[in-house]
């Protein structure tokens, strides 16, 4: 580093560009007077002992012999070790100083844009659900194929033993989700509908978050958003596909299928 390179670098740190030319002429050689100062540092001499008083004021240059006459004032410089030793700790503080107000900031400020995240793979798609689950503070609804959900069962039994409510529908039945605790319901099953629904998990948490994975082995991913309007229409859309199972359920599917057909194409394929 050659010494224009120096004086740039002095500059960043509180340096005037004379001062940073005086101080560094004073490490090169002192003590020195304002003449031999100025002959090295090609600082005009006022300038240089401007520059002297404000590199004394601030503890950077020191007078060591004093006399009538200015040739007989000597100055020396703090040692470079400690000027870099202060400069480290006044940037230290300034950093922590900085941090902590842009945190305070931070934390006051309100939201204009909701997030949204895209999750791209299967396993890295599972984790990022898992999380969620297990930060869910009041409620999961859900609705899924078993092999998904029997992955989440765990975390899912964890949270509602912790008091979360969770409602589920799945589109597949399977014995190992016969004994599951909370409020689960089991879709139609048809071929229409089945592919309608494949590889479909979705899940809104605390109705404040809406998860949609595709659980394609090929190319997995995620959507994951707080948007209101999006968390709205994905527990509207799981409400509703457990409503028509209920009624399904509860009229029976015999009566319904008198009425479109025997795979309710009549009500399915309609449009």
């Amino acid at each position: 580093m050659d010494n224009d390179e120096v004086i740039e670098v002095l500059k960043q740190y509180g340096f005037t560009m004379y001062e940073a030319k005086v101080y560094s002429s004073l490490v090169y050689k002192s003590p020195a007077n304002g003449n031999m100062i100025a002959t090295h540092s090609s600082v005009p001499s006022p300038k240089v002992y401007e520059a002297l008083r404000n590199l004394s004021k601030k503890g950077f240059v020191f007078l060591v012999s004093s006399g009538d006459k200015s040739t007989n004032k000597l100055y020396t410089p703090l040692p470079y070790k400690d000027l870099i030793q202060r400069i480290e700790e006044r940037t230290y503080e300034q950093i922590r100083f900085l941090g902590e107000s842009l945190q305070t900031i931070s934390d006051q400020h309100e939201k204009t844009w909701p997030d949204l995240f895209h999750v791209e793979g299967y396993e890295t798609s599972m984790d990022a659900i898992v999380t969620k689950i297990n930060e869910a503070k009041h409620s999961i609804l859900l609705s899924g194929w078993s092999k998904e959900i029997i992955t989440l069962q765990p975390f899912l039994l964890a949270a509602h033993k912790r008091g979360i409510q969770i409602v589920s529908l799945h589109f597949d039945m399977n014995p190992t989700l016969n004994t599951i605790p909370w409020r689960c319901f089991d879709h139609l099953y048809t071929e229409t509908v089945m592919k309608r629904h494949k590889n479909e998990l979705t899940l809104v948490i605390d109705n404040q978050t809406s998860i949609n994975f595709e659980a394609n082995p090929h190319h997995a991913n995620t959507v994951m958003t707080n948007h209101q309007f999006m968390v709205q229409t994905s527990v509207n859309y799981i409400r509703h596909d457990i409503y028509v199972n209920r009624v399904l359920r509860d009229v029976g599917e015999h009566k319904l299928k008198k009425l479109y057909g025997e795979t309710l194409e009549g009500l399915i394929d309609d449009f």
